[in-house]
């Protein structure tokens, strides 16, 4: 169960080969999952996307929006975490 931080683009497609089920993908930066959506609809695990000016639990495109509050609280579920860039 890992926390996956996608921060960039340059990494995505080996990002995306690690995912499993059990995994979260954690979208950084909202431009960023518009540069890159079509990649995430074949994702197997939850695809969330940080966000604080947009409503909290709202969808853009795959991913569910979730503040910094949330981003703690997947912190706190994972045990592991990884940083893409």
């Amino acid at each position: 169960m890992v926390l996956h931080l996608l921060y960039g683009q340059h990494q995505v497609e080996d990002c995306l080969a690690l995912v499993s089920a059990q995994d979260t993908l954690l979208v950084m930066d909202s431009n960023v999952l518009e540069l890159i959506g079509d990649s995430l609809s074949s994702v197997p695990c939850d695809v969330k996307v940080l966000d604080e000016s947009a409503a909290k639990g709202a969808y853009n495109g795959d991913a569910r929006v979730i503040d910094t509050a949330g981003w703690i609280e997947l912190l706190s579920q994972h045990p592991h975490s990884m940083s893409w860039t």
